[in-house]
């Protein structure tokens, strides 16, 4: 005699415009997974919608190039070109340009070699924005974004809002 074999039938999430679709459960939220038409993490993207709803400007994925830097290599990763950076938000608040690093808990908190990394990447942006009157980069790790209502809280706190 054979095993019975229940049949599991999959229940695909909900579509979106992009394709594609984050889901937390228990909130209900659906993310697009994009922000100014790039690809772009659950995090990201909450970022990207405080950031909207507060009507503050921004750029993502701003990247620093290799000629403003020199030859430092920030990461031994492909992330980046040898010596370039990339800050996740570039905003501008009352006319003054703060970069936003959005910290993911598997790239930023795993281990100690990558919060020195982000340490040096941090330092970097720090210095070369100095010449542009920039203000000194802001991180916030993933867990001040577990929902949008804490990210729009988070986000406004970090700017001073």
């Amino acid at each position: 005699m054979k095993p019975y074999k229940y049949r599991i039938r999959p229940v695909a999430p909900p579509e979106t415009e992009y394709g594609q679709t984050v889901i937390r459960t228990g909130n209900q939220e659906v993310l697009s997974g994009q922000v100014q038409g790039m690809h772009a993490s659950d995090l990201e993207e909450r970022v990207a919608k405080a950031l909207d709803k507060m009507e503050i400007s921004f750029e993502f994925r701003v990247r620093i190039t290799s000629q403003a830097l020199g030859n430092q290599r920030l990461t031994h990763q492909f992330a980046n070109v040898r010596g370039e950076a990339e800050i996740d938000m570039l905003c501008d608040v009352g006319g003054q340009s703060v970069p936003i690093f959005v910290d993911g808990q598997i790239s930023h908190h795993y281990a100690p070699w990558q919060a020195d990394q982000d340490k040096l990447k941090t330092e970097m942006t720090d210095e070369f924005g100095k010449q542009f009157g920039w203000r000194e980069s802001i991180r916030i790790p993933f867990w001040q974004l577990i929902d949008q209502e804490m990210t729009d809280r988070t986000v406004r706190d970090a700017l001073r809002l």
